[in-house]
């Protein structure tokens, strides 16, 4: 299946899933998330596919959810539009990677926030290169506190980094 937001890769019998938007830091549109769950989707199908990974095109895995495309575009949903749309896109989406049958890894290298963060934390497995860096920005700790991050310092694996505004 060709994709515009999402690119597919196969190596031997590993499904590679790219987030493909490297102009906007992989920034998660509606499209992307529909291509990716599509692509999933395809791979699970896929008999001789052992294992799927997920990555990002460029510098970035993805610096989260698209948010010139959401306020261009769902700005005027109603509670019950949100809902609907959330539930599917992240949600069932997410649910999808955390209940797949085949092992998923999430192959990440700058950012990997918000949508992004989602995306890998369902997966199985998590490989961060040394440039990694993980928040969730809607997550508060405190007043002052308003985003949990993770970074990889070194080679001695991840630490909590909690950053302030």
């Amino acid at each position: 299946m060709n994709f515009e937001t999402v690119a597919v890769e196969r190596r031997g019998n590993i499904s590679w899933i790219f987030h493909n938007r490297p102009q906007v830091r992989n920034a998660e549109s509606w499209q992307l998330l529909d291509e990716m769950d599509s692509a999933l989707t395809d791979a699970v199908r896929d008999d001789a596919i052992r294992a799927i990974v997920f990555a990002g095109k460029g510098d970035h895995f993805s610096a989260g959810h698209d948010l010139k495309e959401a306020q261009a575009t769902r700005a005027a949903f109603t509670v019950e539009q949100r809902y609907a749309y959330e539930e599917r896109r992240y949600f069932d989406y997410a649910l999808r990677i955390w209940d797949c049958p085949k092992p998923t890894i999430a192959s990440v290298q700058g950012a990997c926030v918000a949508g992004g963060f989602m995306v890998a934390n369902m997966c199985d497995m998590v490989v961060a290169s040394n440039d990694a860096f993980f928040a969730d920005p809607v997550f508060r700790v405190s007043p002052r506190r308003r985003s949990k991050s993770w970074s990889t310092p070194g080679s001695w694996g991840c630490a909590w980094r909690v950053s302030s505004c």
